[in-house]
């Protein structure tokens, strides 16, 4: 008997599916934020369709859209939105789980972002002028899939190896850091193209960057077998 997928929008189900069945991979969440009044997303939907990727595997893409809600009148200089680039389980509040990031100007209200996976985590920081941050809980793109078809993904799809470590690098105290373990090969460049650091890092390093004028360095790093390149504000 085949398994049947539905493409589902927030509204109704568009088609139906038959489709062979795949290998089933277990896995678990375990999500713990920590929690703040001063930035909250509100009216967040999630638009969606299941269908089989390229090698026969049940997945789940689709569209995030959440409106930015502040409870202070101080001045805003920029949003941040980070998120997993793959179905990975967060597991503690640091980077390591969350590479990738996207900058919004202080006069965004709204987030749209395409193609979003199924088990994505996310959240939002704000930086004000005067360099408070404050961040957002972490948020489940689970959350926001019907029971059903979450189950369909939970029982019957593939998540790529929950057991992968990625790392990611991030700036603390104007120290540019990794949550590696082991050693990985990291180049640094300021906005104007010139390197700062080329050489191998892993958690017991430190690069200074107190002497970068400028105020984001660009970092190039390989990890899990992917290159990443990631836009850092010192801070």
């Amino acid at each position: 008997m085949g398994i049947r997928v539905y493409l589902k929008s927030t509204f109704h189900r568009l088609v139906l599916l038959p489709i062979a069945a795949v290998v089933l991979f277990a896995f678990a969440f375990d999500v713990k934020a920590n929690n703040t009044d001063t930035l909250t997303l509100t009216d967040i939907t999630y638009k969606y369709e299941i269908y089989r990727n390229d090698i026969g595997q049940i997945t789940c893409s689709g569209s995030l859209d959440f409106a930015i809600s502040i409870s202070t009148n101080d001045s805003v200089s920029h949003f941040i939105m980070e998120r997993t680039m793959r179905p990975f389980a967060y597991r503690d509040s640091t980077d390591r789980f969350i590479p990738v990031k996207s900058y919004y100007s202080s006069e965004t209200t709204h987030i749209y972002k395409t193609d979003v996976r199924w088990a994505t985590h996310f959240r939002l920081n704000v930086c004000f002028t005067d360099n408070r941050w404050a961040h957002t809980p972490i948020y489940s793109i689970n959350d926001y899939i019907d029971e059903a078809d979450l189950k369909l993904l939970l029982e019957q799809a593939s998540v790529e190896n929950l057991d992968v470590e990625i790392a990611s690098l991030y700036v603390k105290n104007k120290r540019l850091l990794t949550t590696a373990r082991d050693p990985i090969s990291v180049a640094v460049y300021d906005m104007q193209g010139r390197q700062l650091f080329s050489g191998s890092m892993d958690q017991s390093t430190e690069v200074p960057l107190d002497h970068v004028m400028l105020p984001y360095i660009v970092a190039k790093y390989t990890s899990a077998n992917q290159t990443i390149t990631k836009k850092l504000l010192i801070k």
